[in-house]
């Protein structure tokens, strides 16, 4: 009996007692229930307590339990800001912005608290995930963070997990640095975004082909063909040679043939372009002008030691330079059977000169340094002989300037020696079979340059 009326007592009169008490608040107090919260700012998602005391009216206070207050009577001004999911416990919202919370027990409405909802990031958004970048290029990325209430920012960190691979600007831009693999970090406050890098081999940028013109000449000198080269440029400024790898072109192969190699070759007389191509790249063309020696070109004979000889020139060649060099010519025709050892040169028109027309011609050379020489003169007497004796028919030789370099030899060359006398005649050797003799007559001229 005793524990029935105790029973009965609970479960009636001590509810009655509590809603009594309840219905005799004065007021309600609500804090955060960490004295140290710094500032009452909640970021979207995260969670905050808070507590309530109420005070009655003998001055006493208490906490309010869940007992006391349900979840009903925990309010906020805007659930999208902030909301109650538990008694006491704050849950950021995803709109940011203040939001106001309070509670209301028994017509008492506790004092208001402002809490600023901050809004966290939920993703990071960037332009690739992957890269593959040349060695020594750059490739932009972009990275947006969506934030909980839908707002975007581009204040991204980049950050490289090698920086001898790689290297990433504030902005996003990465270059490679050295061939490997590497990642990127994007990152704004605890969210992160990874990003594969893989730097190649460097890409070609530039050809360059080497001499930028060319002139050859048709015939048995070594100038009939010349070794071009070509040096490639690549993307992280480094330099190749790429001669034998690359695909060399000749736009007339009737003017000049070029092996795998990029050696070229005069075929006839004419104008021609080449270019070096890789990898997709084209060098700038380069000009192969083709001439021979009767028409635009001389002859630049090496005698050892660094002297230097001309062949005679056409008068297309002496026209070019200053038309009133010579005032004569003489034609060589190849079809008019000539003998074994007075081979006259190639078909063509050549210029004749005076003794002091032929001393003009030498110090013309000098003025526009031909060969890159300014000390060009006629050979003495001696010079020329011995000259001569190296290059011209004598037996068992039978070789002489035209058959192995092209020479005009119909008539014969000047030297600077004269006879003295009455007429001073210039002494002259025919190159062809070292003739000697003297004359004044309309020569051939070769000038020299010793190597200073």
């Amino acid at each position: 009996m005793i524990l029935s009326v105790r029973n009965l007592f609970l479960v009636i009169f001590v509810p009655i007692i509590i809603l009594l008490t309840g219905c005799r608040l004065e007021r309600i107090e609500i804090r955060p229930a960490s004295p140290t919260t710094p500032k009452l700012t909640l970021s979207s998602g995260n969670e905050q307590a808070f507590v309530a005391v109420g005070y009655l009216p003998d001055g006493s206070s208490r906490v309010l339990t869940d007992a006391d207050l349900t979840l009903n009577n925990w309010k906020t001004s805007d659930d999208n800001k902030g909301y109650f999911n538990k008694p006491g416990i704050l849950t950021g919202g995803n709109a940011s912005g203040e939001v106001v919370i309070f509670v209301r027990k028994f017509g008492v409405t506790s004092n208001k608290l402002n809490i600023t909802i901050e809004p966290v990031v939920k993703e990071i958004n960037v332009s690739s995930t992957y890269v593959s970048v040349p060695k020594g290029l750059t490739q932009n990325l972009s990275a947006t963070a969506t934030y909980s209430d839908g707002s975007v920012s581009d204040s991204v960190t980049w950050t490289s997990n090698d920086k001898d691979i790689i290297s990433v600007s504030e902005a996003g831009e990465i270059k490679g640095l050295q061939e490997g693999e590497a990642t990127v970090t994007v990152q704004i406050d605890n969210v992160r975004k990874i990003v594969n890098v893989d730097v190649t081999p460097a890409l070609i940028t530039k050809i360059e082909v080497k001499p930028n013109s060319l002139e050859l000449v048709k015939g048995k000198t070594e100038r009939n063909s010349h070794q071009l080269s070509a040096i490639a440029t690549y993307t992280d400024d480094s330099t190749s040679p790429v001669t034998d790898s690359a695909l060399w072109v000749s736009l007339d192969q009737s003017v000049a043939t070029l092996s795998m190699m990029g050696e070229i070759t005069a075929n006839q007389v004419g104008t021609t372009t080449v270019t070096a191509q890789m990898d997709g790249i084209e060098s700038e063309p380069i000009v192969i002008d083709v001439c021979s020696l009767a028409d635009t070109c001389i002859d630049i004979f090496d005698a050892g030691n660094g002297t230097l000889f001309t062949s005679s020139p056409s008068k297309i060649y002496v026209d070019n330079i200053d038309p009133d060099l010579a005032t004569w010519q003489t034609t060589v025709d190849n079809s008019v059977l000539q003998s074994t050892f007075a081979h006259h040169g190639l078909d063509g028109e050549y210029a004749l000169f005076s003794p002091e027309a032929a001393n003009t011609l030498c110090d013309t050379y000098s003025s526009i340094k031909i060969n890159g020489r300014d000390n060009w003169r006629l050979p003495t007497k001696d010079e020329l002989e011995q000259f001569a004796v190296n290059n011209a028919i004598t037996f068992p030789k039978i070789e002489n300037m035209y058959t192995t370099r092209d020479w005009p030899l119909k008539f014969s060359y000047y030297s600077s020696t004269s006879s003295g006398g009455e007429y001073n005649y210039h002494h002259t050797v025919l190159l062809s079979i070292d003739y000697r003799g003297t004359n004044n007559q309309p020569s051939f001229v070769t000038c020299m340059s010793e190597l200073e």
